[in-house]
């Protein structure tokens, strides 16, 4: 059992009815998983660390399945990136176009208009 965490002995230091009553608690005291045996109730030491070893098994998962959305949400975020630059890209070649379109439309009501005036002059 060396090699494993194992259930620290501690006292309840806080004032009440629990006052001076030792319990094996997690390792991680006070961030802890919630781990918690009254030291009178525990009649087999090893099942008691097995249960602790069990916790720690299933806090490694759960950090190892954080880890893996970790991965999941930069992922998204690389990809949400990307559509975006390309949406980016199609709508600044719209606008240009957008653009080109009416800069010729200026132009050509700009001639009209000059022909119009030429030919109220002329008359």
């Amino acid at each position: 059992w060396t090699k494993y965490k194992v259930a620290p002995l501690r006292t309840v230091k806080v004032r009440g009815p629990n006052h001076g009553r030792r319990f094996y608690g997690c390792i991680n005291y006070p961030d802890h998983c919630g781990f918690m045996r009254w030291e009178d109730e525990v009649t087999d030491f090893q099942d008691l660390q097995l249960r602790v070893l069990e916790k720690d098994t299933i806090i490694s998962e759960l950090e190892y399945e954080k880890e893996e959305l970790h991965q999941i949400v930069k992922k998204l975020k690389r990809r949400k990136d990307i559509v975006f630059e390309d949406e980016m890209k199609e709508l600044k070649f719209e606008v240009a176009r957008l653009r080109t379109e009416m800069t010729n439309y200026l132009k050509a009501f700009f001639v009209r208009m000059v022909a119009i005036v030429v030919v109220l002059i002329g008359k």
